[in-house]
């Protein structure tokens, strides 16, 4: 698969993969103060906390293209800290036959608020489908639980897996990733949210405890609660 770009503008302190536009200083908190958090603005525009998807492509960019200026700084952040995006997993009322994810989901009162109802809604008309994942309006997708296997994943794994689609959002998300596992030689780990539970998705690469695939790996889910947490995440270009 073909290396993505990879540019430090220093003189306004951004990082650019394949165009997408990041300010290299990130910012740190809880999912409330992500969401509120200043991440500055340039000539370029005003930056925002990124997607999950974002927050990829910006590690897959660095670890695919590590002698690039401000690479090193990336990647060493990701193996420092779990990295988190404006993007929440919800899996699902009882009886639900799919789990959801969705972008820039709904905050009140400092709590994500995903209503299977409401999600459902925004996978109606103009939907379109890539393998098993649905992409529906308003940043929702969804997989059908069949679909999701928890535990280690090895490339030639992830590359059969939906669910690096579902939870970044990019239709070539499983060939990055496999190519990202090749780079860093670590197998990744997937966890998904159990039936009513909404989690936060991030990344982070290293040995974490002894959770499902426990030893040096590559996290790209997380399994945090909606609630608090001390997460870190970079601003992109809106």
């Amino acid at each position: 698969m073909k290396l993505p770009s990879f540019d430090k503008k220093v003189a306004i302190s951004t990082y650019v993969v394949d165009g997408v536009v990041y300010n290299a200083s990130p910012a740190h908190g809880n999912l409330l103060e992500l969401r509120k958090a200043d991440f500055g603005e340039d000539s370029q525009g005003v930056y925002a906390e990124g997607t999950y998807g974002d927050e990829f492509n910006l590690y897959r960019g660095a670890i695919c293209r590590p002698k690039r200026p401000g690479a090193k700084e990336v990647i060493k952040l990701f193996t420092e800290e779990w990295v988190s995006g404006d993007t929440a997993v919800y899996g699902g009322d009882e009886g639900s036959e799919l789990i959801f994810a969705q972008d820039h989901p709904l905050i009140s009162r400092g709590r994500i608020v995903m209503n299977q109802k409401r999600l459902e809604s925004c996978l109606g008309r103009g939907s379109r489908q890539v393998g098993e994942v649905i992409f529906g309006s308003h940043g929702v997708r969804a997989i059908p639980r069949k679909s999701v296997r928890n535990g280690s994943y090895n490339p030639t794994k992830i590359k059969k897996s939906g669910c690096t689609v579902f939870l970044t959002g990019r239709e070539q998300a499983p060939e990055e990733t496999a190519q990202v596992l090749r780079k860093i030689r670590k197998p990744a780990v997937l966890l998904m949210p159990s039936i009513g539970r909404t989690i936060v998705p991030g990344l982070f690469e290293g040995s974490y405890g002894l959770a499902i695939g426990g030893g040096d790996r590559l996290d790209v889910d997380g399994d945090w609660s909606d609630k608090g947490g001390d997460y870190c995440a970079f601003g992109v270009i809106q």
